[in-house]
């Protein structure tokens, strides 16, 4: 019973396809070539509809979830927080670093330069060499860390210390290597983060001795670079796409794939 009902489906179905064929045969053929862009145009529209959403799905909206975990919170409260305690201190900072140059004008260059994407190409473009995986998720967290910056520093609309530019909070500079540091800390360990983590330090220091940030601008933009290397990270471990690699051997080149395990 259940081979004839098949079969009558199967039947209905390449009959349907003949009228579809024959009713096409009819068209001018003007319309049967507009017809076929439709379709074809239809099918692109849909696939790239479901591409970004499988693309926004992944790397716009996964780290947010995976970041307000119990630690992303910690680091979060802990970063406004730190804002908080900073603000009380920013005139007495200021005074300390730009107005008694702590940091020669050429030092606080070589900050300025790193904070601007020097620290972030130099180790991304190591990474597209060696390590493509982490490549991914370090311009995940700098793509992150700039919009919500650019975001915080519309919203809070605090005047910089020596300018009438009002983008001071948080430090775009600061944030930026800090959203290096944290994700070199969480791929690497610590012997990466060490000196990504100092690196990014220097740069906040920087800011301060160019008299460009409150010292409370560095810690919310650190707050947001440590928050964001962290999340895009966690969201590489919800990657369960089969990996596929060319490696080049005696014999001539050779692909491997490697697929995820379920523990």
């Amino acid at each position: 019973m259940t081979l004839l009902v098949t079969s009558l489906e199967t039947v209905k179905s390449v009959g349907v396809g003949v009228l579809i064929l024959k009713s096409f045969r009819k068209l001018k053929c003007r319309f049967r070539w507009q017809l076929c862009l439709s379709l074809f145009s239809s099918f692109v529209a849909t696939s790239a509809i479901a591409s970004f959403s499988e693309f926004a799905e992944k790397h716009i909206t996964q780290p947010y979830r995976d970041g307000f975990d119990t630690h992303g919170l910690l680091i979060a409260g802990g970063g406004l927080l730190g804002v908080a305690a900073t603000q009380t201190q920013d005139y007495n900072w200021r005074a300390d670093w730009a107005n008694y140059n702590r940091m020669s004008h050429q030092t606080a260059r070589v900050g300025d330069y790193l904070g601007m994407g020097l620290m972030a190409a130099v180790v991304g473009g190591a990474q597209l060499l060696w390590d493509n995986e982490n490549a991914i998720h370090h311009i995940e967290a700098l793509a992150h860390t700039f919009v919500v910056t650019s975001i915080l520093k519309q919203i809070s609309n605090r005047a910089r210390p020596a300018s009438s530019n009002h983008h001071s909070m948080p430090s775009g500079h600061t944030s930026i290597v800090f959203a290096t540091a944290s994700h070199l800390a969480y791929a690497y360990g610590w012997k990466a983060a060490i000196p990504a983590y100092l690196a990014a330090t220097f740069v906040a220091a920087s800011r301060w001795s160019d008299d460009a940030h409150w010292l409370s601008d560095t810690v919310g933009g650190a707050g947001v670079g440590i928050f964001f290397g962290r999340a895009t990270y966690l969201d590489a471990e919800h990657d369960d796409s089969p990996e596929v690699w060319l490696h080049w051997i005696n014999q001539g080149p050779f692909v491997s794939v490697k697929f995820p395990t379920p523990f």
